[in-house]
């Protein structure tokens, strides 16, 4: 039986990577059209960023000759070979960090080596994850750095390795944390968090062998990590201007654009007339049409923090269970985002302007081969490799998994992921902030659905 699974699985690996190949060999040249990347593009000729961006991405096409040489074939073909080329050392670093750091597989070096480059080779050719690294948009390097300092920091944290090697993956793991928290606005929040869990995971090790300074070592890690987010956080501010014609990043005006959209029309029969007189009904028409709307209401009140106030309590006074359901809704979306994007691509989850239009990007060439290829992947990953994967930690019992710093360093990530995106926007979630989530969780089944069928890669019960 485990013979006949095994051989399954490697053709319906076979086809997934095959495919993925496909996919990107048509799109090696293609630029998504996206707002951003016109952004992007634009920042890149000046670096001048605004609050709602950071330097390192710009900076980055600058030095990949994209304002050089404009966005011909070279060029680009440079930012895209990077931007992979990032997705699959970070994937092979995360994978080595599960395969190792874990103490669940017991296979040789060969079979471990295997495993992380199968699952490299499945995940670095999912046609969505390949969508966003040949794309003109941060989201996959942010990603990419993400995965790589969890997966080098996890390796760091683990007793079993010699000093010296601790030294070396702390270094690159400081390393990619900086360029993280530099990638965009929400990774510093989000570097906070994993900062403060490794913390707390040093002080409780339950994998702490005999070592004489864990506590001294812990407060050097915390001083290391906050260092360089500190270091970050300067670089960002130094870098960034602020743009009068942007809205705001503050709590109003985000729990505003998370509570009052798409429900303006519905609740202005209950506002008070001062709100109603700063605001016209035709304006509110405007605003709950589309959610690019929110930030030019919010630009037209930037001085009028009280109505803009008034109008979100009241929303959420009449609506509470609608603002509450929704918000809920979006969470669980960017927290299980391989999940729910292949629902909506399936028309089992309402699918969202959001995914409509990210599908719609990745149609742009091959719209058949899209569809093809990416209803293939996702099958695979729902049908075989999910199932193989929840086997292996249920049927094996796999306590270590639950107390290694991987797991709570991934948990972290992508739940705070969600919170920022999820509580800060009325928006459906959309799965480019959700990649985090979606490229580790992938990694994480795809690992776990391999190690199911390699014989006595475990502890076992």
């Amino acid at each position: 039986m485990i013979t006949a699974i095994r051989f399954a699985y490697l053709l319906g690996a076979a086809g997934a990577v095959s495919l993925g190949l496909a996919w990107m060999a048509y799109n090696a040249s293609v630029i998504p059209a996206y707002g951003d990347t016109i952004d992007y593009l634009a920042r890149a000729r000046t670096l001048h960023v605004d609050q709602y961006r950071t330097i390192l991405y710009p900076a980055f096409l600058r030095i990949g000759g994209v304002v050089r040489h404009g966005i011909d074939a070279p060029s680009i073909a440079f930012v895209y070979a990077v931007q992979w080329s990032a997705v699959a050392a970070s994937t092979a670093l995360f994978a080595t960090a599960l395969v190792n750091g874990l103490g669940i597989f017991r296979a040789s070096r060969r079979t471990s080596a295997a495993l992380v480059l199968a699952t490299v080779a499945l995940v670095a050719t999912n046609p969505l994850v390949t969508h966003f690294a040949f794309s003109v948009m941060s989201d996959s390097l942010a990603t990419s750095f993400t995965m790589a300092f969890i997966g080098a920091l996890s390796l760091a944290m683990t007793d079993r390795l010699p000093p010296s090697n601790r030294r070396l993956w702390l270094g690159i793991a400081l390393t990619c944390f900086f360029l993280m928290a530099l990638s965009r606005v929400e990774k510093v929040y989000a570097g906070l968090a994993l900062a403060t869990v490794t913390v707390v995971w040093l002080f409780a090790n339950p994998l702490r062998v005999k070592d004489p300074f864990p506590r001294r070592r812990t407060v050097l890690v915390l001083i290391l990590l906050m260092g360089t987010l500190g270091v970050a956080v300067t670089v960002n501010r130094a870098t960034q201007i602020h743009d009068p014609n942007q809205a705001s990043l503050d709590f109003s005006s985000m729990a505003f654009n998370r509570v009052v959209w798409p429900r303006l029309t519905r609740v202005y029969p209950h506002l008070s007339p001062e709100a109603r007189a700063s605001i016209a009904f035709d304006e509110a028409v405007r605003f709950d049409a589309h959610n690019n709307n929110v930030d030019a209401l919010l630009i037209r009140n930037r001085n009028n923090h009280r109505i803009i106030d008034q109008i979100t309590v009241t929303t959420l006074q009449v609506f509470p269970l609608s603002v509450i359901g929704k918000t809920l809704y979006d969470l669980a979306k960017y927290t299980f985002p391989n999940l729910a994007f292949p629902l909506e691509g399936a028309s089992i989850l309402p699918k969202s302007t959001a995914t409509w239009w990210t599908l719609s990007r990745m149609e742009m060439t091959v719209p058949r081969l899209t569809r093809v290829a990416l209803a293939y992947v996702e099958v695979f990953f729902l049908i075989v490799q999910l199932p193989l994967a929840i086997a292996m930690v249920v049927t094996r019992h796999e306590r270590e998994l639950w107390t290694h710093p991987v797991f709570w360093l991934t948990v972290t990530a992508v739940v705070v992921n969600a919170l920022l995106f999820g509580l800060v926007s009325g928006m459906d979630a959309h799965i480019r902030y959700a990649l985090p989530a979606y490229v580790m969780s992938h990694a994480w089944i795809t690992l776990l659905s391999l190690g199911m069928l390699v014989p006595n890669c475990t502890n076992g019960p």
